[in-house]
């Protein structure tokens, strides 16, 4: 009798243990949608204490707001209509116990920043509040307005750009709270012959902000590698002087930057690719983390990108192995707790094909070159492998791991590739379709802070009818995120809950 009990506890012990790993997720769709086309794209905002909240918008002329509950059933929907002239929806930030919608108002010659706030109910309130002003003339070409927030919604960085034939670039930026109190409100002026652009900017929980500014060279190896140097511009609003660190190395042109700022605002960390001027082989990523106290610098370092390196990772077949190598581009940087960061890259190649038809006149004798020849246009897509370092407060590489993919389109945009990034505490999730023509296999990699991994199935979009779009999915806490479906003309929304 005792050794049969002791059996039915293993037994029960067993399926927990199976249970437990079978279900570490639960999935959940919401009802299909049909588009309307009074909107052409959409966006996961967030969620409140309303619920989860999207945007549906078509440029500049129609918005509405759809609220979810955690069954994924819309309780709520509203169009926005700012009842002000000559207004621009810039922003939609989602807030704890309401939604902020930020515009720009242009008003006798000067473009104003304000703010407006929605209720639960989805009401716009009448009374609006102007948080910035720049004048419109002939000589600066103004861009729109700018919104950055921090992580956790609390703070507000605005700015505006202004361009001039000079080769000038001015930044007006404000900085405010969740309150809307005003903490800071500067200028920013960069100069540059060949050209300056702004390419990143953050802002933490703490309010301090960062602006990384592009300087283009006189002599750039193609239209990619043709940055010259950055300007890595901190600004802590107790203080009233900003600091500009000048990233650069010489013989080096740079493309595709990326950036990011610890939650806490005390380190910065950027990446980008860099090339050779003389030798196309000499290649790789540049990475750099920095403090906001000036005396502490911190590092540049380089991982260099061999013949070796490549022939590991699948990709697009080019001439050679150097070519193959500058399609990797970061694309997530995740800070450590140590001052070190987790640097995601992914390879990545787009073109256009051009297809030409002869024409239907029997008599053209050259029908490609006659002018009614019919041309059609088509995309190619190529996403591959996501390429992950570690990196150590000192600039060194704790390890490196790659998640093998591939993901091969023509004619969407590529919107069905690349994947979606979960974070945890001690987990890092890439979610991907696998095959987006043939098995509809929708899969995960899970990344632990040794660099180990895991690849496992979630679900097959197939048999559920779905086509999930990654890029355009959302974590919305620490245990769920939401990825749009888009089947048919049909949208629906898939909640996953870890």
């Amino acid at each position: 009798m005792k050794r049969r009990a002791i059996k039915y506890i293993f037994i029960l012990v067993l399926f927990l243990a199976i249970s437990k790993t079978g279900f570490s997720q639960s999935i959940t769709a919401s009802f299909p949608e049909k588009f309307t086309s009074k909107y052409s794209d959409y966006e996961i905002l967030g969620k409140n204490s309303f619920g989860t909240i999207l945007h549906f918008f078509n440029e500049d002329i129609n918005h509405q707001l759809v609220v979810y509950n955690e069954s994924l059933r819309p309780i709520n929907k509203a169009a926005i209509n700012l009842q002000d002239r000559n207004a621009s929806l810039e922003e939609i930030v989602v807030l704890p116990e309401h939604i902020a919608l930020f515009y720009s108002q242009l008003i006798e010659g000067m473009n104003y920043l304000k703010v407006k706030k929605l209720n639960s109910n989805l009401d716009i309130t009448v009374n609006a509040l102007t948080l910035d002003s720049v004048k419109r003339d002939g000589i600066e070409q103004t861009q729109p307005y700018y919104i950055k927030t921090s992580p956790d919604n609390s703070q507000f960085l605005c700015f505006n750009l202004q361009g001039s034939r000079a080769e000038r670039l001015r930044i007006n930026y404000v900085i405010y709270n969740s309150q809307f109190q005003l903490l800071k409100k500067s200028t920013l002026i960069f100069e540059n012959n060949n050209g300056v652009d702004l390419k990143a900017s953050r802002i933490a929980n703490n309010g301090n902000a960062v602006f990384l500014i592009a300087h283009n060279s006189r002599r750039p190896i193609d239209d990619k590698y043709a940055i010259e140097n950055f300007n890595l511009v901190t600004i802590n609003h107790f203080d009233y002087k900003p600091i500009t660190r000048v990233i650069e190395s010489k013989d080096l042109m740079y493309k595709l930057p990326a950036l990011d700022i610890a939650i806490d605002g005390n380190k910065i960390f950027l990446s980008a690719c860099y090339q050779d001027i003389n030798d196309p082989k000499i290649l790789g990523i540049m990475n750099g983390m920095f403090s906001f106290n000036a005396e502490i610098e911190g590092f540049v370092s380089k991982i260099p990108l061999t013949e070796e390196d490549i022939s590991q990772f699948k990709s697009f077949e080019f001439r050679n192995w150097w070519e193959k190598a500058s399609i990797i581009r970061p694309k997530n940087i995740i800070p450590r707790s140590d001052g070190g960061f987790i640097l995601i890259n992914e390879s990545e190649y787009r073109y256009t094909k051009v297809v030409r038809s002869p024409s239907s006149n029997s008599f053209n004798t050259y029908p490609y070159y006659n002018q009614d020849q019919y041309i059609r246009y088509y995309d190619q897509n190529h996403y591959y492998d996501i390429i992950a370092y570690s990196i150590d407060p000192n600039g060194k590489i704790d390890w490196k791991t790659n998640l093998s993919k591939v993901q091969e389109t023509e004619s969407d945009g590529g919107i069905f590739s690349s994947y979606l990034l979960f974070e945890s505490n001690n987990m890092l999730k890439f979610l991907f379709n696998e095959d987006i023509y043939n098995n509809g296999n929708f899969m995960e990699y899970n990344l632990n802070a040794n660099g180990n991994f895991k690849r496992i199935s979630l679900l097959n979009s197939e048999k559920k009818e779905l086509q999930l779009i990654p890029q355009k999915g959302k974590q919305i806490d620490a245990n769920t995120l939401i990825i749009p479906s888009e089947r048919k003309k049909y949208l629906q929304l898939v909640m996953i809950k870890y």
